[in-house]
């Protein structure tokens, strides 16, 4: 594992234990609110990939789009190994 944001990865991996499956905006928005500096969307998406720590599950959520009403977007559910 790279120690490279690893506050950011061992709060992840508590987040996950608390609240079981969530999906990748949903890490995104609990990383950001909890530190300043926070993560774009490709760096989570890089982080969650990478760290054998988490696991991508094959279904996608679906999740409203705040762009435009009644449209949703799919986003990957993660969970621990």
């Amino acid at each position: 594992m790279a120690r490279k944001n690893k506050r950011e990865r061992n709060f992840i991996v508590k987040l996950l234990r608390d609240n079981g499956t969530m999906t990748t905006g949903a890490i995104l928005e609990a990383v950001n609110k909890k530190y300043a500096w926070g993560f774009t969307p490709y760096q989570m998406g890089n982080v969650l990939a990478k760290d054998g720590r988490f696991e991508k599950h094959d279904e996608m959520a679906a999740v409203p789009s705040m762009a435009i009403a009644g449209q949703t977007h799919n986003q990957a559910l993660w969970s621990l190994r």
